[in-house]
């Protein structure tokens, strides 16, 4: 079944945008001297055409080609600076409407932990609940076409029916793997992390294995609910406070 994920929310609290707390600053993109290059050189440019039409000994076609120059490049990193600037408000805001989304399963019982970064990888969201572990893996990229879809599709996920550079799929086993590890050393006890792939704003064709899931956003209340019970209360509490102790000093969040 395809649909699609209508993701509009309001801005979150400042605790759910970890990771994605400063946009590309317009500073640091050196776009002010791009641009104040190339107003020099047309500056100079200008009195060179005005020593030329008044008959002084200029000669204005190489400044005319150097103001061409550094005003495309000027124009070219402007380009830049606002495609970034767009990539990083498409990515905060699926990660917050992500975690705005999973917000009813905390009301029933859930855990959640939002922006771990561990072990040289970053957890978008962690739920732990009676239905199970789950680590949620949040893309995001601009659609090639209105209907571009994301799915799986034996064990690979699919975005716009090609097959991205990273293995979306295996990225968030890998990190499915290092949760149920760390899970592991420190309670003595074996817990299944299943991983779930998000795609905000994508049409999503949900389906999933055993370990890995593709599903829209407002879809990952109800398919972990659906799921049977399978961890006790008291193991729902120690995973919990495992992850608060060990996780939440790397600058992690959890409500």
């Amino acid at each position: 079944m395809s649909s699609v994920s209508p993701l509009r929310p309001e801005a979150l609290p400042a605790w759910h945008s970890q990771g994605y707390q400063q946009p590309p600053s317009l500073r640091k993109s050196h776009l002010f001297e791009y641009f104040a290059g190339a107003t020099i050189f047309g500056l100079l440019a200008g009195l060179e055409w005005l020593a030329y039409l008044h008959d002084w000994p200029r000669r204005p076609v190489l400044y005319s080609i150097a103001a061409v120059v550094a005003l495309s490049i000027a124009v070219w990193r402007l380009s830049d600076f606002r495609r970034k600037t767009a990539n990083f408000h498409r990515a905060r805001d699926g990660y917050q409407g992500v975690a705005r989304f999973l917000e009813p399963l905390r009301k029933r019982g859930a855990h959640l932990f939002h922006g771990v970064a561990s072990a040289g990888m970053k957890l978008d969201h962690i739920v732990v609940s009676r239905h199970g572990i789950y680590v949620i893996d949040v893309q995001d990229g601009a659609k090639p076409w209105p209907k571009s879809t994301i799915r799986l599709d034996h064990n690979h996920v699919l975005v716009a029916d090609t097959l991205p550079d990273r293995d979306l799929a295996k990225n968030v086993q890998d990190q499915a793997r290092w949760l149920a590890r760390m899970l592991e050393q420190a309670t003595g006890k074996r817990f299944t992390v299943r991983g779930l792939v998000v795609m905000p704003q994508w049409w999503t064709k949900q389906r999933g294995t055993s370990m890995v899931g593709v599903l829209e956003p407002k879809s990952l209340c109800q398919s972990i609910e659906r799921t049977a019970e399978c961890i006790a209360p008291s193991d729902l509490w120690l995973v919990s406070e495992q992850l608060s102790h060990r996780l939440l000093a790397t600058g992690a969040r959890s409500r």
